[in-house]
């Protein structure tokens, strides 16, 4: 009979690669939250000690990077014995699959705060900026999703709108339109 530890196995390094990108996602969001190197407020705040700006966003990335790590150990690794002794060696691959697309989901809500906090920023302290074609079509995109801000707000109905854009591949299909950066 099939047995999955192959898959579990594939999964596994899935989950490991995903995590990552989501650790590096949220590095990336942390550099904008310290200013940039002095660069830019603290948190991307417009008034800085009043406002907390993306703090909050910052902290939300951080917290799924964070649980990646918890959920990427690699599930193959496990075995428990089944059926009276007869399943010596279990694969876990179900579960290998469920935390793999935990994983994905939590990586696409840090890169969606990623590119909310970016594009605000961008927003807030660059206007006079001018900026490439690629980069102009995606706050394009921000602007008329309504995203942008330069005052404090609840973050939570800002995430969902950008992860929708990135889920739809609407940010994607927009910015390819104007770079054609592939023909996919």
């Amino acid at each position: 009979h099939f047995h999955a530890e192959p898959v579990a196995q594939a999964l596994d390094a899935l989950s490991i690669a995903m995590s990552e990108i989501g650790a590096i996602s949220e590095r990336r969001i942390h550099y904008f939250m310290k200013g940039a190197d002095e660069q830019l407020p603290l948190f991307g705040a417009v008034n800085g000690g009043l406002e907390s700006g993306f703090m909050l966003a910052h902290v939300t990335a951080a917290s799924l990077a964070s649980e990646n790590k918890t959920l990427a150990h690699p599930a193959s690794v496990d075995s428990i014995s089944t059926s009276a002794g007869q399943e010596d060696i279990v694969s876990m691959a179900p579960w290998a699959g469920r935390s793999c697309l935990r994983i994905i989901d939590n990586v696409i809500t840090i890169l969606s705060i990623e590119l909310l906090v970016a594009s605000n920023i961008n927003y807030r302290f660059h206007t006079n900026l001018k900026s490439g074609i690629g980069l102009q079509t995606l706050m394009d995109l921000m602007r008329q999703s309504k995203v942008l801000s330069k005052s404090d707000r609840i973050f939570s109905k800002d995430i969902k709108a950008v992860r929708d854009l990135i889920v739809t591949n609407k940010v994607f299909e927009t910015v390819n339109k104007q770079t054609k950066i592939s023909r996919v």
